[in-house]
C-alpha cells in the first residue's frame, strides 16, 4: 500500500469554528469569486482543524 494515495491518508472532520477555522474563512472570503483556487494545508493547521476540542 502507497502512503502517497490520497484514499489511504487519515481524514478528519474539519471544525470550521476553531481559531484556525475561523482564520482560514476569512482569508477565504476575501478571494475572488471569479475564480477557482486549491489550497494544501500542511504543518499543524490540518491538525487545528480535526481536533477534538472536548
Amino acid at each position: 500500500m502507497s502512503s502517497t494515495k490520497t484514499s489511504d491518508w487519515w481524514r478528519g472532520e474539519a471544525d470550521w469554528e476553531t481559531p484556525a477555522g475561523q482564520l482560514l474563512r476569512r482569508c477565504f472570503a476575501t478571494l475572488p469569486t471569479d475564480r477557482t483556487f486549491h489550497f494544501v494545508l500542511y504543518g499543524s493547521a490540518p491538525l487545528q482543524l480535526t481536533l477534538n476540542r472536548a
